[in-house]
């Protein structure tokens, strides 16, 4: 009996729980992230700051505005750029929002206001 050759695995996905439709287009921008944010995952939700600047949403006088579209680092201590989600359709349980903070009503209001909606995975 000889080798079957052709099978071997040469990677692997894992399922993709942040979009969960194509109702709304999902857009993509880039973004600046302030300083001090530390590592952020995809699917944190962004506040934009009062100097144009992001921070995770949480963040006292922000207004929840993207959804971060990969992991963002400010290992460096500054400023980072980041792509963003500015609209589209996404899964409310998937997204990260500040340690202790609960996204709210106004929150997903002003998300949606900006064309990102938000829905549950069964």
């Amino acid at each position: 009996m000889g080798k079957v050759t052709g099978r071997e695995p040469v990677g692997s996905t894992s399922p993709e729980m942040l979009i969960i439709g194509t109702k709304h287009p999902a857009d993509v921008c880039h973004v600046t992230i302030a300083a001090g944010q530390g590592r952020l995952r995809k699917g944190t939700v962004l506040a934009e700051g009062g100097n144009g600047k992001c921070v995770i949403l949480g963040t006292e006088g922000c207004k929840a505005a993207y959804i971060l579209a990969e992991d963002a680092d400010d290992a460096e201590g500054e400023d980072v750029v980041a792509p963003a989600y500015r609209s589209g359709d996404f899964n409310k349980g998937a997204l990260v929002v500040k340690d202790g903070y609960e996204m709210t009503a106004a929150d997903a209001a002003a998300l949606r206001n900006g064309g990102i909606y938000l829905g549950n995975v069964i």
